[in-house]
C-alpha cells in the first residue's frame, strides 16, 4: 500500500510531465485519441452491448484531467497494436454523470473492462475488482493486462 507521501510524490511527478508536454506543445499531438469519446449514456451502453469478440476498455474520467491525460497517452500508444483484441472508449463523467453512482466512480481516472456484455474482474494491487483506479502509464503493462484479460475470458 502506498503511503500518502508516495502518492503525493507520484501525482506531483505526473503533473510535472503533463506540464512539460503542454509547454513543449507535445500533448495536443499525442492526444489524438484512438479511443472513441462517448458522451451519451445510450452510446456507452451500446458500445458494451454491441461488441462481441473484443474487450471493451472504457476510461472514465474528466477531459483535461492530468491523470486521464497520462492514461490516454498509454492507451494511444497501444490502441493500434491491440485493435484485434480490444476497443477503447473514453467517457467524460461530466457528460455522463449517471455512471458515477452506478459504477462507483469516485476516482479521477478509472478503467473498466467488459467482454461479451459483462464486467471483467481484474487483479489490482487493491485485490480483485471490476475496475482499475490506478493510472497505468506504462503501455507494456497495459498491453500485458489486456492480454491477461483476453486469455482469462477466452479460456474461461
Amino acid at each position: 500500500c502506498n503511503s500518502a507521501h508516495e502518492v503525493s510524490k507520484t501525482l506531483a511527478t505526473n503533473n510535472a510531465i503533463i506540464h512539460w508536454l503542454h509547454c513543449h506543445s507535445l500533448l495536443p499531438r499525442l492526444k489524438q485519441m484512438p479511443a472513441v469519446k462517448l458522451s451519451e449514456e445510450w452510446a456507452v451502453d451500446e458500445a458494451i452491448m454491441e461488441e462481441d469478440g473484443r474487450i471493451v476498455c472504457i476510461r472514465f474520467g474528466r477531459q483535461n484531467d492530468p491523470m486521464c491525460d497520462l492514461q490516454d497517452l498509454a492507451i494511444d500508444n497501444i490502441a493500434d497494436s491491440m485493435k484485434d483484441i480490444a476497443v477503447f472508449y473514453s467517457v467524460d463523467l461530466d457528460d455522463c454523470p449517471e455512471y458515477i453512482r452506478s459504477y462507483d466512480l469516485y476516482d479521477p481516472c478509472t478503467l473498466m473492462f467488459f467482454f461479451k456484455r459483462k464486467h471483467v474482474l481484474v487483479e489490482t494491487m487493491h485485490g480483485r475488482d471490476n475496475k482499475v483506479i490506478d493510472v497505468i502509464e506504462d503501455p507494456s503493462r497495459l498491453r500485458k493486462l489486456l492480454l491477461g484479460i483476453m486469455e482469462r475470458v477466452t479460456i474461461g
